[in-house]
């Protein structure tokens, strides 16, 4: 607590009376006013305990008692009275606050570029301008490879394959979800159920265990896929034997 020597008016502070006749206070009857104002500081709110007060206050005159003021401070500094680890005495840190209360937010500290993220895929729009921070944002990333930043789908380096394409981008390159500007296909194998004789089916190429039952459709489009071996039976869409691939149904051609 700073200490500091305050001189007081006569009826002020607590002080004795003194008879301007000589000096002398015996000869005052008068008893001195204990609770009498004194300006000689001004006392601010200190609500965060920290020493600083409400620099937003206009405070409240009164004596500067060595001993302090419960719930108040002498000095008005604290722009955000409400949080101790915010005062003139406390160094900046990246959170977009101004923790010294200098009237900056994050001043001092170094700078790196970020790019808005409107999708929040952590991937920033391709060609967009950067914006310096000190650290990570919401709505922003430290790279600029999205090249549809309105479908979090999308963004360079994606692995996954989806079936619906990206809105607003033109069939060459509507399914371009890793953004390397080619739409690229999941499934391009055809496993097409034949027949050499009756009750016989022609084999697969080595390997095939599956795939599209006549051709390979473009991407989002539908296509009969077969799931498993090709084999003699009852075709259950015409109720003729043939060659057919159990559980045979419609899929729709995923890409990226």
């Amino acid at each position: 607590m700073r200490r500091a020597t305050v001189l007081c008016l006569i009826y002020s502070c607590g002080a004795p009376m003194v008879d301007p006749a000589n000096g002398d206070p015996g000869g005052l009857t008068e008893t001195p006013d204990t609770d009498a104002p004194c300006s000689s500081v001004i006392w601010f709110p200190d609500e965060d305990g920290d020493g600083f007060g409400d620099s937003g206050s206009p405070g409240e005159p009164g004596c500067l008692d060595p001993e302090g003021r419960e719930g108040f401070a002498w000095n008005a500094g604290d722009c955000q009275d409400q949080d101790a680890e915010i005062n003139p005495t406390v160094a900046e840190v990246c959170d977009g606050m101004d923790n010294n209360c200098n009237g900056l937010a994050d001043d001092g500290l170094d700078l790196f570029p970020f790019y808005p993220d409107t999708d929040l895929d952590g991937f920033g729009a391709f060609g967009s301008v950067p914006s310096f921070f000190c650290g990570p944002r919401e709505g922003w990333a430290t790279n600029d490879n999205d090249c549809a930043d309105h479908d979090a789908r999308a963004f360079g380096g994606q692995t996954e394959f989806f079936d619906t394409p990206i809105a607003g981008f033109h069939d060459a390159i509507a399914f371009d979800f890793d953004c390397n500007g080619i739409n690229e296909l999941e499934r391009t194998v055809l496993k097409v159920c034949e027949s050499i004789a009756i009750n016989e089916c022609l084999p697969p190429p080595q390997g095939v265990v599956e795939g599209w039952a006549h051709w390979v459709p473009e991407c989002g489009k539908e296509g009969w896929w077969n799931p498993s071996e090709c084999r003699w039976m009852v075709n259950p869409d015409n109720g003729q034997e043939m060659c057919w691939s159990e559980n045979r149904h419609l899929v729709a051609q995923s890409c990226r």
